[in-house]
């Protein structure tokens, strides 16, 4: 019989996987003059922000498949955001964020964001009452 019918092989412990197997020394992963220990990303470190560049504590999306160049970059974190705030028409919002009423596509029919009014319900609960009527 051939050895791989007598004994099955045996996948690494975690804790092998974290630590190495016997005698193996771990300060063989890092090259000289590096600073920190390097972060094994393994099945466990998928889709989370451990062994990537993102803040820690980073609860925003996260591939776990990496294939395309693109989505590597964005799982990695190591390409900066664009930052470009000029344009603050692309950065403020005359509505309450979670607005999903009409915006106006063409500057002649943009009038400012939501105003009160008396025409609704809800606008007539919130205009300001006469404090003449008791005089």
């Amino acid at each position: 019989n051939p050895p791989s019918c007598i004994r099955a092989l045996t996948g690494q412990s975690s804790y092998q996987e974290f630590h190495g197997k016997y005698g193996f020394n771990p300060r063989d992963l890092a090259p000289p003059g590096t600073v920190k220990m390097p972060v094994l990303k393994h099945a466990l470190t998928r889709g989370t922000p451990k062994a990537t560049n993102h803040i820690p504590g980073y609860q925003g999306f996260l591939p776990t498949n990496t294939a395309n160049p693109y989505v590597a970059r964005h799982e990695s974190g190591s390409w900066p955001r664009d930052a470009d705030k000029s344009s603050l028409t692309d950065q403020f919002h005359v509505n309450l964020l979670g607005y999903s009423g009409h915006v106006p596509l063409h500057p002649l029919n943009d009038r400012g964001g939501v105003m009160p009014n008396r025409e609704s319900t809800f606008g007539r609960s919130f205009v300001a009452h006469k404090l003449d009527a008791f005089d």
